[in-house]
C-alpha cells in the first residue's frame, strides 16, 4: 500500500477505536457465533465508500484476474495482547477431520494488509500445510486463493493468525475478500441512502 492509504487506515483505525466489535466465526447454519477460537475484534467498512477504499478493491481484484464488484466490504480487524484466531479456512468450515464444508458464496481469494509491522515471533500470518509464516510488516500484504482449479477448497490455505504477546502490542489488518458473487448491490445501496439525506 502507498504511505497515503496505510496513514488512511490508520486514521479510521483511531476515529472508530471504540466502535471495534467482537469477531465472530459462523456455525453450520451460518450463524454467527462469538467464538473461544476467534478474539480478535473487527469495524467494517462500507462497499466502494470513497476513493481509497475503492482503489484498494480495485488493486486486490485486478491481482487475481477480477473486477472489484466482486470484493467484499473491507473489514479492519485488531488483535491486542493475547488475542488470535485460530486455525481456519477462508471459504468455509474447517472440519474435525481437516476437510473444509464449503460456505456459500465461495470467498475465491483473500488478501490480508498489514498496517503496522510486529516483532519476529508476534501476530504472524501462519499457513502449517505449506510450512509458510509471514511477519506483519507495514504496508505489506498476503494474498491466497482459498479454491483449487476444481471449485473445492484448497486445504494448504488453511491458515491462523498466531496471538500478538506483549503489553501495549496491537496489530491492525485489513481482511479483503474476493469472493464468486457480485456486491456491487451494497455500494448501490449506500450512494442511494446519500441521495435520500440530500
Amino acid at each position: 500500500m502507498s504511505p497515503k492509504e496505510i496513514e488512511y487506515f490508520e486514521t479510521l483505525c483511531h476515529q472508530y477505536d471504540r466502535k471495534f466489535k467482537s469477531s465472530f466465526t459462523e456455525d453450520e447454519n451460518n450463524e454467527e457465533v462469538i467464538s473461544e477460537f476467534r478474539t480478535s475484534n473487527f469495524i467494517h467498512l462500507s462497499k466502494a465508500q470513497d476513493t481509497i477504499v475503492r482503489r484498494i478493491e480495485a488493486k486486490a481484484a485486478e491481482l487475481v484476474g477480477m473486477t472489484e464488484i466482486f470484493v467484499e466490504p473491507l473489514q479492519i480487524v485488531r488483535y491486542k495482547e493475547g488475542q488470535f484466531f485460530d486455525t481456519h479456512h477462508d471459504a468455509g468450515t474447517l472440519l474435525e477431520d481437516g476437510n473444509v464444508d464449503l460456505v456459500a458464496p465461495r470467498r475465491i481469494a483473500t488478501l490480508f494488509l498489514y498496517l503496522n509491522t510486529l516483532p519476529e515471533g508476534q501476530g504472524h500470518t501462519e499457513f502449517p500445510a505449506a510450512g509458510v509464516s509471514m511477519r506483519p510488516e507495514r504496508g505489506c500484504g498476503v494474498l491466497w486463493c482459498n479454491i483449487n482449479a476444481d471449485g473445492e477448497p484448497d486445504p494448504r490455505t488453511i491458515h491462523k493468525a498466531c496471538p500478538v504477546v506483549g503489553k501495549g502490542v496491537v496489530k491492525f489488518g485489513v481482511n479483503v475478500w474476493i469472493s464468486e458473487q457480485s456486491h456491487q448491490s451494497l455500494a448501490l445501496v449506500k450512494s442511494k441512502t446519500l441521495l435520500k439525506k440530500k
